[in-house]
């Protein structure tokens, strides 16, 4: 009997969560809260599948607002996916691919553009982020982050996910270009939009980039940021969990 109290309780809440999810006020931050104490308190007592649920839903509460509710933090990269990076050793490294990462800068960016990667604590999506303090105010040349995949195959995969935001105090684009590139031939690029100060879970679907059967052999993904895609010319943009599944 009180297990399906409980469950009829934390389902009515959930359901109020869920409809009010999009406007984050103080009031949905509170039930929010509840709802996490509640998760922790009787944890034992409601079947593991049905707490996972509940924990997803604060989870994404996190992400659409910039809330950090403490206890919940989890890997954003499911199991059944395949890791292209989650900086999680906060410090320049080899990716999932154990492949080099790391800045580079065209050729016409050395008079006066750069790029500079940071790794930072983030209390959201947990682990460490990536931080990319770039500038094109020069308006000539490119700069940007690349990740090499060594000849990984994605053609068995559907989407690229990747989180993204911006930092409010010190500015940032609202878009900036992502490409997969092939071992040979070459893809289409996309444009990630609506970045904004808090973490945004990006979907992008790989038939977006083109052919599948360039997918087959992939070199690198590279994040460029350039005067004629960005908004802002200076900026600091945060990415995280970049994964394919």
């Amino acid at each position: 009997m009180k297990q399906l109290f409980l469950i009829t309780l934390i389902t009515v809440l959930t359901v109020f969560i869920n409809v009010g999810m999009s406007y984050p006020c103080e009031e949905m931050e509170k039930m929010i809260k509840e709802l996490n104490k509640l998760i922790q308190k009787y944890e034992d007592e409601v079947s593991p599948k049905f707490m996972k649920k509940l924990k997803k839903i604060v989870m994404n509460y996190q992400l659409d607002t910039g809330v950090q509710v403490s206890g919940v933090n989890e890997p954003q990269i499911p199991k059944n996916a395949r890791c292209i990076d989650d900086f999680n050793r906060c410090a320049p490294s080899k990716n999932c691919f154990r492949g080099q990462t790391g800045s580079y800068h065209h050729k016409d960016s050395y008079n006066g553009n750069d790029l500079r990667e940071n790794y930072v604590e983030d209390v959201v999506t947990s682990g460490c982020a990536l931080k990319l303090t770039y500038d094109v105010t020069a308006n000539k040349g490119f700069v940007g982050y690349y990740s090499k995949l060594k000849g990984a195959d994605f053609s068995r995969y559907t989407k690229l996910y990747l989180y993204v935001k911006g930092d409010l105090e010190k500015r940032f684009t609202s878009k900036f270009k992502i490409e997969l590139k092939p071992n040979r031939g070459k893809t289409n690029f996309y444009m990630i939009t609506r970045i904004n100060s808090t973490w945004k879970r990006v979907e992008i679907p790989l038939s977006k980039f083109g052919n599948p059967q360039l997918l087959k052999r992939m070199n690198e993904l590279v994040i460029t940021f350039a005067p004629e895609f960005v908004t802002k010319n200076a900026g600091v943009v945060y990415i995280d969990d970049i994964y394919v599944q």
